[in-house]
């Protein structure tokens, strides 16, 4: 959807409010900003997909996975109208609040995902075989003999 106008004067406000990202407008249109963050986004998914093939790809997915989505949880504090005044601290409406505040969750998953990479590319397994019925298996901390 970042590809389309609609999408992308859908984000101009948060964008625009945000003194992390406004700047961006200074040089590339809303649509080119919009085209950026697509390209961007798409390219963190295939970084973390690739974890079958590079777990250390799928970590940096996740490290910027987690970039983009605690720069739209900054959104909420940055963009008007996401807290209701009329209902009390800490009620928010529904749009922009609650669809901003979607992203938290996206942003655990975030930063779980790279947490679950690392325990995994630090606990790979490097075998030596000893012949065609014994196999070793070691990792960091233990062994095991396989095939006695």
């Amino acid at each position: 959807m970042k590809f389309t106008s609609y999408e992308a004067n859908g984000i101009h406000g948060f964008v625009s409010n945000s003194p992390l990202l406004s700047w961006m407008y200074s040089f590339l249109s809303i649509q080119g900003f919009s085209n950026f963050l697509g390209v961007l986004e798409i390219s963190v998914g295939l970084l973390i997909a690739a974890r079958v093939f590079s777990p250390k790809l799928a970590i940096l997915g996740g490290v910027l996975s987690t970039g983009l989505f605690f720069t739209t949880l900054s959104f909420m504090l940055t963009t008007p109208g996401v807290f209701e005044a009329s209902l009390g601290f800490p009620a928010i409406s529904v749009v922009p609040g609650q669809f901003l505040l979607k992203d938290l969750g996206l942003f655990v998953v975030s930063i779980r995902s790279e947490e679950h990479t690392s325990e995994l590319q630090s606990h790979r397994y490097i075998t030596y075989s000893t012949g065609a019925q014994k196999q070793i298996s070691l990792t960091r901390n233990n062994y095991k003999l396989d095939g006695s």
